[in-house]
């Protein structure tokens, strides 16, 4: 982007456009250790901030006895992870200090992501998770704005179900209000306040009279994220583990029983194979003891097999979740495999 205005614009707005993504990153780094101090009581301080090009981090920060090199970022989910990891290999070549990854909101999924490959996280709320030497600082579940923004009422429990409903079929936005309470299962007023919202929101338009769905890629983010944190676990059923190891290498032998479906790192390695499943995903519509009668499996808290009530309607091809619920279990994972195996399938189409 930078490239393109750059041919159009003189050098005194370049300086300007640098100028201020400078200040706007200068403002997620004050907000950022104005929490910490006010939740931890340690005072932060900025020993630099740097200017846009000079390096590729931003500032260092000391906290307690440790000085830090900081990258400022925006908002880090699951779906831009990855190239963050990758652009902090970069920078881990090019100073001596830890670094720690300052950005305005880090959903949970992601935290443990960071938290796994060593990175050092602070977002602007005062969410963190800070490691080194004998610095130990840990803090979840502040709210920022924009997690209120993505968890609005038009993402509660009924709106998600509802939008899932349109995005596996996009014909399904255009018709009455009626025969979407009769397919979806949701009530009138849900689907009228959740189709003026996504209105608002510039996910449905009207067009030849008829609403339609706009801007889906960004749409099925914006749904992924809300489903992990709001949806998913309030349709948790229980765990099974295999009842051998035998049992356990042979899973794609498994029938599993009428209603259910495989989801997650197993529907995606079924779709393709690229990914071996070390967590085992399945949605039912059926009672969870109906497993059982696959004599493969059995109840365990421990368990690496996780059940799910099914959160949409109609049969499912070879015993498969729709890929999008599938894309989303993989996503909220936080697991760079699953992140990967994510992309190829939305590649691919979902």
């Amino acid at each position: 982007m930078f490239i393109k205005f750059a041919l159009f614009i003189d050098n005194e707005q370049v300086k300007m456009i640098e100028q201020d993504d400078m200040e706007k990153k200068h403002v997620v780094i004050a907000e950022a250790l104005d929490n910490l101090q006010s939740a931890t009581g340690l005072k932060p301080m900025i020993r630099k901030c740097l200017n846009v090009n000079d390096t590729l981090y931003d500032s260092e920060i000391g906290i307690g006895e440790v000085l830090f090199t900081a990258k400022v970022i925006g908002s880090a989910t699951t779906a831009n992870v990855l190239s963050i990891l990758a652009a902090l290999k970069n920078i881990k070549n090019t100073t001596q200090y830890p670094l720690l990854l300052i950005g305005k909101y880090f959903s949970p999924s992601t935290l443990s992501t960071f938290q796994k490959e060593g990175v050092n996280v602070l977002d602007s709320s005062g969410n963190c998770q800070i490691s080194s030497g004998q610095l130990f600082i840990n803090i979840q579940g502040r709210r920022s704005p924009e997690t209120e923004d993505i968890l609005g009422k038009s993402f509660n429990e009924a709106g998600l179900r509802l939008i899932l409903y349109f995005l596996l079929d996009q014909a399904n936005v255009s018709k009455t209000y009626r025969a979407i309470h009769n397919d979806a299962e949701v009530s009138l007023g849900t689907i009228k306040n959740t189709i003026e919202s996504l209105m608002k929101r510039k996910f449905i338009t009207i067009h030849d009279g008829k609403r339609m769905l706009i801007n889906r890629d960004d749409f099925i983010e914006l749904w992924q994220q809300s489903y992990n944190a709001v949806m998913k676990p309030k349709l948790f059923m229980g765990k099974m583990r295999f009842i051998s190891n035998e049992a356990k290498r042979d899973w794609t032998s498994i029938i599993l029983p009428d209603g259910m479906s495989w989801g997650g790192e197993s529907g995606a390695n079924l779709i393709d194979g690229y990914l071996m499943p070390e967590n085992l995903t399945i949605y039912s519509d059926v009672p969870i003891r109906q497993l059982l009668t696959t004599r493969k499996v059995m109840p365990s808290r421990r368990g690496n097999i996780s059940v799910y009530r099914k959160c949409w309607k109609g049969n499912d091809l070879h015993n498969l979740a729709p890929k999008l619920i599938i894309y989303a279990d993989l996503m909220g994972s936080g697991d760079s495999r699953c992140l990967e195996a994510a992309q190829r399938l939305k590649d691919n189409g979902i």
